[in-house]
């Protein structure tokens, strides 16, 4: 008859239940006599973890309950870190560019809206591009990012922002008969900056808060365990 084996389990283990049951399947699996040996009880002191690190599986919703913001600092610190230690791709603004002169040129740009006397004044793609060139360093997070997808859905909707102006803001219709002149320049020099910076900022909140969950997550799944193996450590050192 085989001697019984006597199964010890490793460090970061607090879980009496579970490895009594995982000795019980090897010993049903193998057919030799097993005794689980658990000392998880004797390891570092772990009951204030959940009270510095989320429990497992715990929602991100109730996680920041508390919080008057819905990122934290550390989601803050790390996004920053992500996009600022990385070397500015030089040619973002210019992918922006070739898509927003591309969506440009391939609207229609003949017709009158219906306004008696009116007509359709064509975009100039080279104006608009001096202006996105003076307005491209004002953003936070569009210049630090290589995503074409993102890149080029920032072009297209600079397009049909210009294109699809209201009378009132717009630069691309002709003064009403009767009305004074106005500054079309300068209402599409602020139109693309006005745009730009609200796409710069929904990408930075986009971006923001998907680091936010992987900081969770990362704390949630790799935390705890990493804080009990490190404090088990320390214990055997001491003893």
């Amino acid at each position: 008859m085989p001697d019984p084996v006597f199964v010890i389990h490793g460090v970061a283990n607090r879980d009496p239940s579970g490895f009594t049951a995982a000795v019980a399947a090897l010993q049903s699996a193998s057919g030799v006599e097993m005794h689980p040996v658990y000392w998880g009880d004797l390891g570092a002191e772990d009951q204030h973890i959940a009270a510095t690190l989320p429990p497992v599986g715990a929602p991100t919703d109730i996680l920041r309950a508390e919080s008057e913001s819905p990122r934290t600092m550390a989601d803050d610190a790390l996004a920053a870190d992500l996009f600022t230690a990385r070397t500015p791709p030089s040619d973002a603004r210019t992918h922006v560019e070739r898509t927003l002169r591309e969506h440009l040129t391939a609207a229609p740009q003949d017709h009158d809206d219906g306004l008696r006397e009116g007509h359709f004044t064509p975009i100039d793609g080279d104006q608009v591009a001096e202006y996105l060139a003076e307005v491209w360093d004002e953003t936070t997070w569009l210049q630090r990012t290589d995503d074409a997808f993102l890149l080029a859905e920032v072009g297209r909707d600079l397009a049909r922002a210009l294109l699809d102006a209201s009378p009132e803001d717009a630069f691309s219709y002709a003064e009403l008969r009767g009305s004074g002149p106005t500054d079309t320049e300068g209402r599409m020099r602020s139109l693309v900056r006005r745009r730009l910076s609200d796409l710069d900022r929904v990408a930075g909140a986009a971006i923001q808060a998907t680091v936010g969950r992987i900081n969770h997550a990362l704390r949630n799944r790799f935390g705890p365990g990493t804080t009990r193996f490190l404090g088990d450590v320390l214990v055997y050192q001491r003893n």
